[in-house]
């Protein structure tokens, strides 16, 4: 399976780099690839025969020489064979530079040659560098950006794919360098000015939306965008795969779904629905701020949610006393010298037992 999809990716760049589809003068290329061995053996052949008959003199000596000038003009174009040919990667390219023309003063774009992946018949004069080989395959960069809502900042991960445009390998081998951060650069402005109209919480639910805003302003099908011109791309694919709130805004909203958490708790120990109407209770005098105190440290305590907070808690049992001095001995015991005194009341040893 794996195999498969590999090979259908390697035919859909070959088919994107079909090299039938690149404009040069192959009629020339073929003809210099013919008649130059045949020019190189006459020439040869013709001279060595002459020079033999010339300085030797010996009855067909000339003959001779023809044979070996032949001979030895086949064998000197196989020394320069390589210069009539070039061969590429099946997902490689290769821009060359035709001197003759750069000789001539023709136009610069005329002076590049480009060759497909396989092997094609080539100039002589063609100067060839190995910066000048393009791979044709798909590429893909992650990125990562922040980007700024109106009620506090997001970060996020995405990916683009592209390949070089065999059709514009000038721009590409001049550019290279410099498409994937420029490239970068335009994705997160976009984003940036996408999201700088929402909130947070608008942002996440909408990353969809995100992701097809970006895509449809970068990739357009089978239309050259500015940036694909000027770099000499083709872009695949762009993707936001990932949005998160940043940590200061992540506790901020912890901070307050919190708040809300203790407040609604508070309300129903105080029996009633809201804080509204806890606000309502004190108002009429039947809660007062203490009870509400109370309580929202009780259901901090319930709740596990003291944040360190050390709770120490006394029981006392009185009995025969009336609910006044009850009442205010219960205050005075929740005051620091009450527990105090609680505590070395409790320390000291039982009748009957050993100090």
């Amino acid at each position: 399976m794996r195999q498969s999809v590999a090979k259908e990716y390697i035919l859909a760049n070959i088919i994107q780099a079909d090299d039938s589809l690149i404009t040069r003068n192959r009629g020339i290329r073929t003809l210099m690839f013919f008649v130059t061995p045949v020019v190189l053996a006459l020439f040869g052949g013709l001279l060595t025969s002459f020079l033999s008959t010339t300085f030797i003199g010996v009855t067909g000596i000339g003959w001779i020489g023809l044979i070996i000038g032949i001979a030895g003009g086949l064998i000197g174009f196989m020394s320069i064979k390589h210069l009539f040919v070039v061969v590429n990667d099946v997902t490689g390219m290769l821009v060359t530079i035709d001197q003759l023309q750069t000789l001539l003063g023709k136009d610069k774009k005329d002076a590049f040659v480009l060759y497909g992946p396989g092997t094609h018949l080539s100039l002589p004069w063609e100067t060839r560098a190995a910066k000048n080989n393009i791979p044709v395959d798909e590429t893909s960069e992650d990125f990562a950006f922040k980007a700024i809502c109106k009620d506090g900042t997001l970060t996020g991960k995405g990916s683009f794919r592209l390949r070089p445009d065999f059709q514009n390998p000038i721009n590409y081998l001049s550019g290279v360098g410099a498409v994937a951060g420029e490239l970068k650069d335009l994705i997160i402005a976009f984003i940036n000015r996408w999201l700088a109209k929402k909130t947070m919480q608008e942002a996440l639910n909408e990353q969809d939306a995100l992701h097809q805003a970006v895509h449809d302003e970068f990739v357009k099908a089978g239309v050259k965008t500015p940036f694909e011109e000027r770099f000499g791309v083709q872009l695949g694919d762009i993707t936001t795969s990932e949005l998160l709130m940043s940590e200061e805004a992540q506790r901020t909203r912890g901070a307050l779904n919190e708040a809300e958490t203790v407040a609604k708790g508070t309300a129903i120990l105080l029996g009633r629905k809201t804080m509204e109407e806890v606000r309502v209770a004190i108002t009429n005098n039947e809660l007062s701020q203490d009870d509400v105190d109370r309580a929202r440290r009780e259901f901090r305590i319930i709740s596990g949610n003291m944040e360190g907070a050390t709770v120490n808690r006394y029981e006392v049992d009185i009995k025969g006393l009336s609910p006044e001095v009850a009442s205010a001995l219960a205050s005075f015991l929740n005051t620091p010298a009450g527990r105090a005194l609680a505590g070395n009341r409790t320390n000291q040893p039982k009748k009957g037992t050993a100090k």
